[in-house]
């Protein structure tokens, strides 16, 4: 399925990301988001006392923060979700779409020995495959489950 040029399977070791950015819990909204500007990165590992304690994208920036504009707080910690899910390096690329597919996430921490040692992206991915098994993974991480309500319903008929 996802072979290396040799036609080994190919593990995520082989095209994670291993220079990965992090913000720490007391950065404020704006210096993450001109962080994620300066990089060109949408996803930032927050760390406390050199440790993961959650993940923020810029989704989320736009989501939590700025829909929320009358929350006064300013620093990432209470704006990053503080779910992580990792990959182990050594796992193979099947093992990270699943994980993407069930979790409906775009972007994993890999780990080795539990330690941060890189981010394996679906864009990571991408680029190196075009292979079936990446599209049912898109479909799932971008399919949105939107509560039915009549003025959707109204704005619908107006636009159809």
């Amino acid at each position: 399925f996802f072979h290396n040029k040799i036609g080994e399977i190919m593990k995520i070791k082989e095209i994670m990301q291993k220079k990965v950015i992090r913000a720490n819990h007391t950065d404020d909204i704006f210096k993450v988001a001109c962080m994620m500007k300066k990089y060109q990165i949408g996803f930032l590992p927050i760390e406390k006392e050199k440790k993961i304690i959650g993940v923020i994208t810029d989704r989320d920036l736009v989501i939590k923060f700025l829909a929320t504009s009358h929350n006064k707080e300013k620093t990432i910690e209470h704006y990053m979700n503080p779910s992580i899910i990792t990959v182990e390096e050594e796992a193979e690329i099947k093992d990270a779409l699943a994980i993407m597919r069930k979790e409906k996430v775009k972007r994993l921490l890999v780990t080795h020995k539990k330690q941060i040692v890189g981010m394996l992206s679906f864009s990571d991915i991408l680029s190196h495959y075009k292979e079936e098994g990446i599209l049912e993974t898109l479909q799932s991480i971008f399919t949105i489950e939107v509560p039915s309500s009549p003025l959707l319903s109204e704005i619908d008929s107006f636009y159809l």
